[in-house]
C-alpha cells in the first residue's frame, strides 16, 4: 500500500521515550523510514528493532557527544 509517507525519511528527536517514541512508530506505520535520535542507546536500539520488525527501515543516532569536555 502506498501512502503519503511511503519511502519518505523522517528524523525524530527525543524518540527514545514518550511522545517522540509514539511519533517514530506512527511515522513508520505510515511508510516512512525513521531516524531515531535520543540519548538512551538501549531504548533507541529497541525502537529501531520495533520499526524494522514491521518491515520499515530505521537507524539509531545518538544525541550524546563522543567528545569529552576538557
Amino acid at each position: 500500500m502506498t501512502t503519503a509517507l511511503s519511502d519518505a525519511n523522517a528524523l525524530v528527536t527525543a524518540a527514545t521515550a514518550g511522545v517522540g517514541h509514539a511519533i517514530a512508530l506512527q511515522l513508520a506505520s505510515e511508510g516512512a523510514n525513521v531516524i531515531v535520535h535520543g540519548r538512551d542507546a538501549r531504548r533507541g536500539d529497541t525502537i529501531v528493532r520495533e520499526i524494522t520488525g514491521e518491515g520499515r527501515s530505521a537507524l539509531w543516532v545518538s544525541a550524546r557527544s563522543p567528545v569529552s569536555a576538557p
